[in-house]
């Protein structure tokens, strides 16, 4: 029987290699059956986007309950904010800040027509007001105490759970928000974010105060205790998520000053009389006269 001669260098290396680029395949094939890619196909997040109290690097991370979390960007989560175009899906459901029921919409025009109406200050009074962010007290304080500040709540209800979306369980909070999609019913972008940790993305999409903390503090918050107004700057029914620049144009104005495109007008009158009725807040004659415009937009 001839004696088998042995493999040469360059076999055995040929063969390692092979050896290895099989192994490498096979977990990689594990890997992506077990974290389903972070996000599940409905767009929930999986198991994999949700572990306790892993910060992202400064790329969009997947955290795992197994390993440390990859550093590599989702491929189904685009960089960059796209503008929508406007279409006949483009209603006013299409933001969850600025839903409107039925119910909505006629408690809206009924508390409209009884609201008390109060002179508009002067160029001297509004800037003599003595408002100060810090009376409404800290930042999206977590006021309704489910571990999330005000900010990733509103974050959470308003991101396209019909599209990919990564939150994650950290510390108390179900649902700090990594990356997703929102509409923004000011401006009808998609609003697109792989890591809302980046001070830049973070930037761009911001937390809008319906009826904004200024305009309240010169109707008459100026009056209210540190609580109530605590109470203000963090309810969720007067906070929308929208495209950080349209809501640095919008500033502090009322309605008469400052109005969304037309499609999402609606659903902003009806949140800001609900609001004002809520809190007791009086309006001004142009803002009282622009609201009643603004509800002619509404369906019905």
């Amino acid at each position: 029987m001839p004696r088998k001669r042995p493999l040469g260098v360059a076999q055995a290396r040929l063969l390692g290699a092979s050896i290895t680029l099989v192994v490498v395949v096979v977990f990689a094939a594990i890997w992506n059956w077990a974290t389903g890619g972070g996000v599940s196909p409905d767009g929930t997040p999986s198991v994999a986007a949700s572990v306790t109290g892993v910060e992202p690097s400064s790329s969009p991370s997947r955290p795992s309950s197994a390993v440390h979390p990859s550093s590599t960007p989702s491929t189904r989560l685009p960089t960059s904010t796209q503008p929508s175009s406007p279409s006949s899906s483009d209603s006013q459901a299409a933001s969850p800040g600025l839903a409107v029921t039925s119910s909505d919409l006629a408690n809206a025009r009924s508390d409209l027509a009884t609201m008390a109406v109060v002179p508009r200050p002067t160029s001297a009074q509004n800037k003599n007001s003595g408002y100060l962010r810090s009376a409404f007290g800290p930042s999206w304080k977590d006021v309704d105490g489910n571990g999330c500040n005000q900010r990733e709540d509103v974050l959470w209800r308003d991101v396209d759970k019909a599209k990919p979306y990564v939150s994650r369980q950290k510390s108390q909070c179900a649902h700090d928000m990594i990356a997703g999609t929102w509409y923004d019913p000011y401006t009808g972008k998609l609003l697109t974010f792989t890591d809302l940790k980046n001070t830049t993305q973070a930037q761009a999409i911001q937390i809008d105060h319906i009826v904004a903390l200024k305009l309240a503090w010169m109707q008459g918050a100026n009056t209210w205790t540190a609580d109530k107004r605590l109470q203000f700057a963090n309810d969720i029914e007067n906070l929308v998520a929208v495209d950080g620049p349209a809501n640095q144009s919008k500033s502090d104005g009322d309605v008469a000053a400052w109005r969304p495109r037309k499609p999402a007008q609606c659903g902003y009158a009806v949140h800001t009389i609900l609001v004002k009725q809520k809190y007791a807040l009086p309006v001004y004659a142009t803002e009282k006269s622009t609201l009643e415009d603004m509800l002619t937009t509404c369906p019905g």
